[in-house]
């Protein structure tokens, strides 16, 4: 609910969410994922949302489907002693989580 909450009263803002499956059954993580997109798109708002579970990840793809361009993937990942940051454009992560490729 507060998901919602935070997507209807902000308009043109941006809402962090982080561990979004925290709490949330694995069954409804697709719903969560498309009222998400939905109320947040309408708003004209920016997720970015951090998260441990692949299948948290791997609900995104059919909201993501015919709207690539609307998502990313910042993934971090460790070079030698630095924490390097990867983009995963829309378009490639719904590929990756089409085709079952680890994204986390």
């Amino acid at each position: 609910m507060t998901f919602v909450l935070a997507s209807v009263s902000l308009e043109n803002g941006v809402i962090v969410i982080d561990e979004i499956e925290n709490g949330i059954y694995h069954n409804n993580y697709n719903i969560v994922w498309d009222m998400l997109y939905r109320f947040n798109n309408d708003n004209h708002n920016q997720v970015f949302a951090t998260c441990h579970s692949l299948e948290c990840l791997r609900a995104l793809g059919p909201v993501a489907d015919g709207h690539e361009a609307d998502f990313c993937l910042l993934r971090a990942e460790r070079k030698d002693n630095d924490i390097v940051i990867r983009q995963v454009i829309g378009e490639a992560l719904h590929a990756a989580i089409s085709g079952n490729v680890e994204v986390r």
